[in-house]
C-alpha cells in the first residue's frame, strides 16, 4: 500500500510538471505552442481547404493593394486630406509642410486593409460545411505583417483555421506570400516628387517627371490644390498597372493659375 501510495504520488507531480509546461509555453511563448498544434498534420497542404483559405488570402491581398493605392497608403484618411465631394485624398504637402509618412507606417496600414480583406472575403466556408465538414474560422485573430521593399511585398498572414470531419481534427494558421508590386519604389518616387515641390512650389519639374520609369500625371484640382497621379506599368495588380495619387495643396502666392 505504501508503493502504490509513492506511485500515485509520483504521477501526480508527473502531469502536474507536464501541465505546467504547457501553460508556460501557451502563456510565455505562444508562437511555440501554435506552431506546435498547427504543424503536426503536415497533409493539411494537400487539402482543398488549405488552397482554398490560401488563394483567397492572395486575392484579397491584391484587392489591398489596390486600395492601398486609391487611399495614399492609409487605412482611414487622416485629419489633412482634401474632400473632393465622393472621396478624400491625402495631402503629402500642403503649405510648406512635407506630409508623407515613412515606409514603416505605410507597411502597418496595409497590414490593416489586408485585415480587413480578408476577414471581408475569407470567412464563408458554407461549401465545405454541405460536405460535412465543421469550420471554425477566427477571423478575430487575423493578423497580417507586411514588409515594403523596392520591388517586392512580404506579406506573412496569421488566419487560425480549425476543421473537424468524421472524427478527426486538424488546422492550419501560418501563409505567406511575396508579391511583385514596387510600393516602396513607388513611395521613394512620391517622397522625391514632394520634396521638390517644397523646393519650388511654383513651378512643375517637368525633367524629373518625365525621367522616372512611372508614369506621373497631375490634375489641377483648383487654384491651389493638385492630385498627383502615378502609374507602375510593371507593377500589375488584377492584372492592372499599379496606382497610386496624392494630394498637394499651396500656399497662397502660389495659388494663382499663371504661377502653376
Amino acid at each position: 500500500m505504501k508503493k502504490e501510495g509513492q506511485i500515485a504520488i509520483f504521477v501526480i507531480l508527473a502531469i502536474v510538471l507536464v501541465a505546467s509546461v504547457g501553460v508556460y509555453f501557451f502563456i510565455a511563448k505562444p508562437e511555440v505552442f501554435k506552431t506546435t498544434i498547427f504543424k503536426t498534420i503536415p497533409e493539411k497542404l494537400d487539402s482543398p481547404l488549405y488552397a482554398y483559405v490560401n488563394e483567397c488570402i492572395e486575392s484579397a491581398i491584391y484587392d489591398s493593394f489596390e486600395i492601398f493605392g486609391l487611399q495614399q497608403g492609409y487605412y482611414e484618411s487622416s485629419s489633412k486630406s482634401l474632400d473632393t465631394g465622393f472621396t478624400r485624398i491625402d495631402y503629402y504637402y500642403l503649405e510648406g509642410a512635407i506630409l508623407i509618412p515613412e515606409t514603416s507606417f505605410f507597411e502597418k496600414e496595409l497590414a490593416k486593409i489586408i485585415n480587413d480583406k480578408i476577414s471581408e472575403s475569407c470567412s464563408d466556408f458554407s461549401i465545405f460545411e454541405e460536405d460535412g465538414y465543421y469550420i471554425n474560422a477566427n477571423i478575430e485573430r487575423i493578423n497580417s505583417e507586411t514588409k515594403i521593399s523596392e520591388d517586392k511585398v512580404e506579406v506573412n498572414v496569421d488566419y487560425p483555421v480549425f476543421i473537424t470531419t468524421n472524427g478527426s481534427s486538424t488546422g492550419f494558421s501560418e501563409f505567406s506570400y511575396e508579391i511583385p508590386a514596387r510600393l516602396g519604389h513607388i513611395i521613394d518616387v512620391s517622397r522625391i516628387l514632394v520634396e521638390k515641390i517644397k523646393e519650388n512650389p511654383g513651378e512643375t519639374d517637368l525633367t524629373f517627371l518625365l525621367n522616372q520609369d512611372v508614369g506621373i500625371s497631375i490634375d489641377n484640382y483648383d487654384e491651389c490644390n493638385k492630385i498627383y497621379i502615378l502609374i507602375d506599368e510593371q507593377s500589375q495588380i488584377n492584372n492592372e498597372p499599379f496606382a497610386f495619387s496624392f494630394a498637394a495643396g499651396f500656399e497662397e502666392q502660389y495659388c494663382s493659375g499663371g504661377n502653376q
